[in-house]
């Protein structure tokens, strides 16, 4: 599995009434997300999740980890995702 390249630390969701961002602690802004066509309530919801996302990463790639070779039907499923992330 190839090392991750997206901007380590935690990430946040920044919103407010006509605005709505994603920043890291160790990198600064992630993406702005109020350039978009979508309402503010929905670029909410989309930086939220984006925020979550390393997280996430984090928790399938430990899954992954644990579960490799124990022939478990999600192995392939969690492979293809977390290279999907990794932009593979």
């Amino acid at each position: 599995m190839s090392d991750t390249k997206f901007t380590k630390g935690k990430w946040w969701a920044c919103v407010d009434e006509d605005s709505c961002w994603v920043d890291s602690v160790e990198g600064g802004l992630i993406t702005d997300l109020s350039r978009t066509d979508v309402s503010i309530h929905e670029s909410d919801s989309n930086a939220h999740l984006i925020a979550a996302a390393p997280e996430m990463y984090e928790l399938l790639k430990d899954l992954f980890d644990n579960y490799e070779g124990l022939g478990l039907s999600m192995d392939n499923q969690i492979e293809k995702l977390l290279a999907k992330a990794r932009g593979e």
